[in-house]
């Protein structure tokens, strides 16, 4: 059970961690340097040994037991305690650039191109009603060059579709949309 947990918290560690976290994260951490699991001898493996406050163990030992773990997990290096890990969320406040579509079929700019862009979220309403339109139809959207409904080279967002980068790369360049009918709304939040 101990080793499910430890390789749970690894790897939500690496998965979820910026980048400057992990680098701190490949050190041995123990409750002290006193302290270390009979099977590690400092510097054996090649990987620091830190105690909770961040103070290298410089010294030999290592056989003062306490350990919670008594041999390496796969290989990998075993830990002495869970390492808490606090993640700042990066806070911004997005830009309302929701819209319709002036002229059905014809590409309209979303937003222009900005080098410090964060985040994209674009949303099709699900219903004609919330389309503000008869029948509810797909959403064009591209960022290389005129939204097309016909051409190819677009996004194509169906009803009920998003298209939202997450944590993923951002694009910079303009965004273009277009959909078939005039009036045709959308949600978009932009930062």
């Amino acid at each position: 059970m101990t080793r499910l947990v430890v390789k749970v918290l690894l790897f939500a560690m690496l998965a979820l961690a910026p980048a400057a976290a992990h680098a701190q994260m490949r050190a041995f951490v123990v409750t002290s340097c006193d302290s270390l699991p009979a099977i590690y001898n400092p510097g054996s493996q090649g990987i620091p040994v830190i105690d909770e406050t961040g103070a290298a163990c410089t010294g030999g030992g290592g056989g003062g037991g306490g350990g919670a773990i008594s041999q390496p997990l796969g290989g990998a290096t075993p830990l002495a305690q869970a390492v808490a890990v606090t993640i700042v969320p990066n806070v911004k406040t997005l830009t309302d650039r929701s819209g319709a579509v002036t002229t059905g079929g014809t590409s309209q700019t979303l937003v222009a191109s900005v080098s410090a862009r964060m985040t994209i979220f674009i949303e099709n309403p699900c219903t004609a009603a919330s389309q503000n339109i008869t029948t509810a139809e797909s959403l064009f959207i591209n960022f290389t060059a005129a939204a097309s409904t016909t051409a190819g080279g677009s996004i194509e967002l169906a009803p009920c579709g998003v298209y939202s980068t997450g944590t993923g790369p951002v694009s910079t360049e303009a965004i273009t949309v277009t959909a078939t009918t005039t009036g045709h709304r959308w949600t978009a939040k932009i930062e």
